[in-house]
């Protein structure tokens, strides 16, 4: 499991969560990076298990290593306290997670977990 906010995993499979979840609510001001790699280059695949975000936040996921690769979230990114229903896939084998918060909300934060292949 990674909680950290600047991250390269190069993983088949686990579980990723926002900075504190669980703990306490995520920290205002962030602009986490945390980059997924398949080992195998296999397609990944990312699931929302919890999801308690404060609509100011947001999480985005992109097909790549970067934010200038395919968007998997819509509009601006993932927000509120209903946990998202799809499974996002980045077919490249690598997915890109970012995390931005505000200076004045938070919330409980969110977990996901993923798999390639």
């Amino acid at each position: 499991m990674l909680s950290g906010c600047q991250a390269i995993l190069l993983e088949m499979n686990g579980t990723l969560s926002s900075p504190a979840f669980g703990m306490a609510q995520y920290p205002s001001n962030l602009d986490c990076l945390i980059s997924i790699k398949s080992p195998s280059n296999n397609p990944l695949s990312l699931k929302f298990d919890k999801m308690d975000i404060h609509p100011s936040d947001v999480i985005q996921i992109y097909d790549g290593n970067s934010t200038s690769g395919l968007q998997l979230h819509p509009n601006e990114g993932f927000t509120g306290n209903v946990v998202p229903k799809i499974t996002v896939t980045a077919s490249t084998g690598e997915m890109l997670v970012r995390f931005i918060t505000d200076a004045l909300h938070n919330g409980k934060g969110w977990h996901v977990t993923f798999s390639a292949g």
